[in-house]
């Protein structure tokens, strides 16, 4: 034991100097334990902490968790995938379906609107023949009727005429063929109980109202210089 300081009481006389250590201090030191004995490594291996069935199970369980992982994603992006595509056949067929519309609406409309200017000239060329084709299929259906009025343009009546005393039908009544101030193309008939006509300016009208419902306005009309270059 250290001692320090003055001189402490005890059966040595002598007193000691100070900071020295005497063999008497190391008499009441406790014994340390004996060594334990060395470990023959070779003789005796020690067993590991992880087993070959431990690292198996868990790259097992590892390539599992992986593998599920990889399919939810996969599923995630194929409902992603699908759903673009069904967007973009949905935008397109919107798209394609507007285009037709607009096609079809913008060729009707062209349809109409070159009818529509080009039917005063057709009047003035084909009016004629077309009068006289649609007297020659009336007439058989009115032969019981007991008098048929035909009226026509002025430039008709001796075509009809023609075409009545040539046509073989047994007539019971009359048929009158007059004048009127009538297109080239136009025809009245008028019977005991019925009529028929054709009328170039309803006609007109009607394509006229096909084009504004169609946002096509031009007007088409027959005016009367027409009606007077349409008579020559």
């Amino acid at each position: 034991m250290l001692r320090h300081g003055p001189l402490a009481a005890g059966p040595k006389e002598t007193a000691p100097l100070l900071g020295i250590l005497y063999a008497e201090d190391f008499d009441d030191l406790p014994a340390l334990p004996p060594p334990e004995p060395e470990m023959d490594l070779l003789s005796e291996p020690t067993r590991p902490l992880l087993t070959d069935h431990d690292i198996e199970r868990a790259c097992s369980a590892a390539v599992a968790e992986a593998r599920r992982q990889w399919e939810q994603d996969a599923q995630h992006q194929r409902g992603q995938a699908l759903a673009a595509v069904a967007d973009a056949i949905a935008s397109a067929r919107e798209a394609a379906a507007h285009e037709v519309e607009t096609v079809t609406q913008g060729t009707v409309a062209t349809i109409l609107s070159m009818v529509s200017g080009a039917l005063p000239s057709m009047c003035r060329h084909h009016g004629p023949a077309e009068v006289r084709a649609l007297v020659g299929r009336l007439l058989p259906n009115l032969q019981t009727e007991p008098r048929i009025t035909i009226r026509v343009h002025p430039g008709l009546v001796p075509m009809l005429e023609e075409d009545l005393a040539s046509l073989d039908l047994e007539l019971t009544g009359t048929v009158a063929v007059t004048s009127a101030a009538l297109e080239p193309g136009d025809v009245r008939v008028a019977w005991e109980n019925g009529s028929f006509k054709r009328d170039t300016r309803a006609i007109l009208a009607s394509m006229q109202d096909a084009l504004a419902q169609l946002g096509l306005l031009t007007p088409i009309d027959i005016t009367q210089e027409r009606r007077m270059e349409l008579a020559e």
